[in-house]
């Protein structure tokens, strides 16, 4: 049986844009492009007509129902990880340490790979570090096709990232927001970590994601001495919490704007991310 053709592909899944609403069952998005907030249903927003289709005119909807089969999975999950909710942040990294099984923490590796790579935002910036390569534009073009990319790049790194450390950071009060880029590379000097090539690989590149506007991962090596895979697996413990201050959580949201292309998710307005955003050296000019 020929499986529905979906027209509104979805870059940023509904289920996890979701974890922002407000009691309205809506999303607060500040257009940095226009300076304009609105309240926004998940299901309306960051998705292109066939986004992930190699022919838009005859789609099969063949990436459109792998992502969906993931993207199930992962909802639970975050489900689960929503149940932990509670006032005392302490009380929630000790229930996301103690009670998230291995196969749950296979499952948001698994989510983070493929949202590193299916965003526009990454599809660019690898057309970026590109160019210098030679290649013909017809052929960069043909894998950079959403549907390609996203296929070929978890094919590619979704091993990484099933071996990196999870650090789950528990707000102490100040949300963690979004954007349309929600899972990129974030590291410890000026140099741009190369998208899907440094993550595990180069000393200080980690992957930054935001889980909820109480959680957000950290994906990095931890660096262990050189043992066998077995060994490695026994000394490795299978996540980290870290209770975060609010100023902690400040910066990390200045990383999620400056990252964005374009639209910033949060629970609440704030004029702040206008203001941050008004600074950054990508999206538009910094105004004098």
């Amino acid at each position: 049986m020929k499986s529905q053709i979906t027209r509104r592909q979805h870059f940023v899944p509904r289920f996890y844009l979701a974890q922002w609403e407000n009691t309205n069952g809506k999303v607060i998005v500040h257009d940095l492009a226009d300076d304009t907030v609105e309240q926004r249903n998940p299901k309306n927003i960051l998705w292109e007509e066939y986004y992930y289709e190699e022919d838009a005119a005859a789609p099969d909807n063949r990436i459109e129902d792998i992502l969906g089969k993931m993207e199930t999975d992962a909802a639970v999950v975050f489900n689960t990880i929503r149940s932990f909710d509670d006032a005392d942040p302490g009380k929630i990294a000790d229930r996301l340490k103690s009670d998230l099984t291995n196969d749950e923490i296979q499952i948001i590796r698994r989510f983070a790979a493929h949202q590193y790579f299916r965003v526009p935002g990454a599809i660019d910036h690898k057309r970026f570090e590109l160019q210098p390569s030679g290649i013909p534009d017809s052929v960069k073009e043909m894998e950079l096709n959403p549907g390609r990319f996203v296929e070929s790049g978890v094919a590619y790194l979704e091993d990484a990232f099933q071996k990196l450390m999870i650090l789950l950071c528990v707000s102490s009060g100040q949300d963690y927001i979004t954007s349309d880029w929600p899972c990129f590379d974030i590291a410890d000097s000026d140099d741009a970590p190369i998208l899907g090539e440094d993550l595990g690989t180069k000393p200080g590149v980690a992957a930054y994601f935001p889980i909820s506007p109480r959680i957000a991962a950290v994906f990095f090596n931890p660096q262990l001495p050189e043992v066998s895979s077995i060994a490695a697996s026994l000394l490795r413990p299978r996540l980290k919490t870290k209770v975060q201050s609010n100023s902690k959580v400040v910066n990390q949201n200045k990383l999620v704007i400056q990252q964005s292309e374009r639209f910033v998710i949060a629970r609440e307005i704030s004029s702040r991310i206008f203001e941050i955003a008004s600074t950054r050296k990508k999206g538009r000019p910094i105004k004098a």
